[in-house]
């Protein structure tokens, strides 16, 4: 490391004392300038498929009619296009939805069928 006069900022070669002014040798000091990290900003959770979801599971449990099917599966439908293009996370929750939302369709078909039959 280089010392410098702190008086004139004439650069010294070992000495302890400015050979031109007389005063004592400071070090020059480098420090590091600190770089935070980038904030990675945290995408919102999509509504439409916790919304297709939570219809889902009332469909497969409740629905004689496959109504609330049909609306699982348009939530879940909705959410998932949400997902799929970067906006919202939540991907999970709305092929869950989905996939419940078929299945009570496809339950209230089968029993409509057999009712009928």
């Amino acid at each position: 490391m280089s010392k410098f006069c702190a008086n004139c900022g004439k650069e010294l070669k070992g000495a302890k004392f400015c050979p031109d002014c007389g005063t004592a040798a400071v070090e020059e000091k480098t420090t590091a300038k600190k770089v935070a990290a980038p904030v990675q900003e945290e995408l919102p959770s999509s509504g439409l498929g916790i919304a297709g979801f939570v219809v889902g599971i009332v469909a497969m449990i409740i629905d004689p009619f496959a109504i609330l099917g049909i609306t699982a599966t348009a939530l879940s439908s909705f959410g998932l296009a949400e997902c799929v293009n970067g906006k919202k996370k939540g991907k999970g929750l709305a092929i869950a939805g989905l996939v419940m939302g078929i299945v009570a369709i496809v339950w209230a078909l089968i029993k409509l069928v057999a009712y009928f039959a």
